[in-house]
Parts: C-alpha cells; structure tokens; sequence
C-alpha cells in the first residue's frame, strides 16, 4: 500500500522544513510505504533547495513539482496529478504531523470503510501571546468524535481513497485559487457524490500561531473571507429566489451583531473582537452573492 502526502507550499522554507522533518519520522505499520509530494507555487521555486536536501538524506522518497501560476487551486491539482498511490494525504505547509498522524487516518479510512478522513489541527501559542486572543480561542478549531461523518473539511488535515478522486473526476477549482476555500468546496462536491467523509481525532497536527495573525484586524478579515467561502460554496449554485430567506436571516444575524457590539466590548477585548468577526462574517456572506471577492491569497 501507498500513500502520496501531498503539501502546496509558498514562501516558507523554514516552516516547510520544519513539516518535513515531522513527516520522513511517521511511525506506520509495514508494508505502507510514504512518498511526499510538494508543490512549489512560488515562480521563484523558493523551497527547492530544502526539498532537495530533505529528498537526498530521507529514505521516504520526496518528489518536488513546481506550480508557476500563483493559485492555491492549481498547486493542489498538480499534487492530484502526480499522485500514484492508493491514499492521498494532504497538510499544510505551516504545520507539524504528531509521530502516528498517518497511521491514524489509515486506520480510521480502513474501520470506517469511509472514502475520506479528516483530522484535528491544534494550535501552537507564542509565549507573547496576548491574554485576550487565549481567552477568545480564535485559533482553536473545532473537534468531532472519531467516526463521526463530516459534511464538508480541509486540506489542512486528511486522507482520501485515491479510487474515489478517479471515480468522481473531481479538481480544484481555480476560481478559488485567490481567496481560499477551494478545499471546502472540493471536499462538499464530493461529499455531493456520495463520499463518505468521517472525522478521527487522534490524528493530530499542531500549528504554530504566527505573531501577525493575533491581531484584531487579520482575525476580522479572516471571518470576512470565511463567510464568503460559506456563500459562494453552499448558497451562490442556488436559484436566485432559494436565496431570499438566507439573505434575510443573515440581513438579521448582521443587525443582531451591530447592536450588541457596544456590550461585547463591555466584557473585554476578546468579546469584542468575537463581536466584529461575527458582523465581518455576515458581511462576507452577503457580498459573496454581490461577485466582489476579497483575495486572502493574492
């Protein structure tokens, strides 16, 4: 049996390094055999030299692939394109797999009998970090008990049945590529054909916390760019008219938010900041059906 791990990368070296490091040490049962696949979507193949490196001293064969056209959507694809083995796994290129990650998965897609697996990714704190972003968990994600089905996931942290790709044809979607959510909606178009998707929440990987995200204004962004991923994956390939009573109730949830942002703020910065998201998202919601689309990974 073979599983392709598969990372898009861009820019970051010593965090791909870092992911590397965690992967050549998995601790799997015999006869599996790893290969890593990683995709380079800068044009200046910025991680090359740590990819050769890593491939010339490891015995998991490590193969490196360059996407020239900067769209997360594309470099994803690649990896699908040279995947050969029976398993796909993918993580991401700022993250740790703990020693059994792998296994993990594997265990759970084989008890299962289910078509993908998706796991946990647990955030990693800077000794610096402000008390207001510990006490509002933003970077804390949430948790299922293991076998439960998921309607929907990331490429943060799974593994899929190589057979279903080939089965249902399925790439990601460029238009994607710019803002984010690509994954979502692969992983909810395939969920729509039928996969059987399950959680295991023993397979763990961490992510360290960068220090320009605990602010205020990336958490604010990041909830806009969230709630129009919602809509344009679940809510834009709806007739227009089956739109109406969501567009009402998110008109309503934004209202709700303005009003109670002065209490929120009453009760701390972490209210407060929680508060602001809640109305960047319903924004991003409602303007995602407007065709204006912020571009988180430009």
């Amino acid at each position: 049996m073979q599983v392709d791990v598969c990372v898009a990368t861009y820019k970051r070296p010593g965090l791909l390094e870092k992911l590397l490091q965690s992967l050549i040490r998995q601790q799997i049962d015999q006869g599996v055999a790893i290969r890593i696949v990683v995709v380079d979507n800068d044009i200046a193949e910025s991680a090359r030299d740590i990819v050769k490196r890593y491939a010339a001293m490891s015995e998991v064969p490590i193969r490196y692939e360059t996407e020239p056209v900067q769209n997360i959507a594309l470099a994803r694809t690649r990896a699908l394109t040279v995947c050969s083995g029976d398993y796909v796994a993918f993580i991401d290129d700022d993250e740790e797999a703990t020693p059994k990650w792998l296994q993990h998965l594997l265990d759970a897609i084989r008890r299962f009998q289910a078509d993908v697996v998706f796991g946990p990714v647990l955030p990693l704190y800077p000794e610096n970090t402000p008390e207001w972003v510990r006490r509002g968990r933003f970077f804390e994600r949430d948790r299922r008990q293991t076998g439960v089905s998921c309607p929907h996931g990331a490429t943060n942290n799974v593994l899929i049945s190589r057979k279903t790709i080939i089965a249902t044809g399925l790439q990601f979607n460029p238009a994607y590529g710019r803002t984010g959510g690509e994954d979502t909606d692969f992983f909810y178009r395939l969920a729509q054909r039928g996969a059987r998707m399950v959680w295991c929440d023993e397979a763990l990987v961490t992510e360290g916390v960068a220090e320009n995200r605990m602010t205020p204004g990336w958490l604010i962004r990041r909830a806009y760019r969230g709630g129009q991923m919602y809509g344009r994956v679940l809510i834009s390939p709806k007739r227009p008219l089956a739109r109406i009573p969501w567009v009402t109730q998110r008109v309503t949830y934004l209202a709700i938010a303005i009003a109670l942002l002065p209490l929120a703020w009453l009760w701390g910065k972490d209210a407060g900041v929680r508060a602001l998201m809640k109305i960047s998202s319903n924004l991003g919601h409602l303007t995602s059906q407007s065709g204006w689309l912020y571009e988180g990974y430009r």
